[in-house]
């Protein structure tokens, strides 16, 4: 049991990899970032940099990359939230000025 035990973590965090791609797809295709927690997906960034720290503590290099690649994918989510949120900010700032001006 002990022998298999790394090698269903490291293929559960490989799966939880591909739970990313639908977000992240969504993200770059719609450009709306309406309904998404960049307070849960921070947490979850915090949550893995503390796992990828234990995998490098336990000297597991299968389990240490797949923690790296999660929280490269925490941040890219991270990162076009906040480009999506910027995006919004923007858009709303034009059609407020161009409302704002009188005829």
């Amino acid at each position: 049991m002990a022998d298999i035990l790394p090698i269903l973590a490291t293929t559960a965090g490989v799966v939880s990899m591909i739970g990313y791609i639908p977000q992240v797809t969504h993200l770059v295709k719609v450009k709306n970032s309406e309904g998404i927690s960049i307070l849960a997906w921070s947490s979850w960034f915090v949550c893995n940099v503390v796992l990828l720290i234990y995998a490098l503590s336990i000297k597991s290099i299968p389990y240490a990359i797949v923690e790296i690649l999660s929280c490269l994918a925490n941040l890219t989510v991270i990162f076009l939230l906040l480009y999506s949120i910027k995006q919004s900010y923007i858009n709303l700032r034009r059609i407020n000025k161009r409302s704002s001006v009188p005829d």
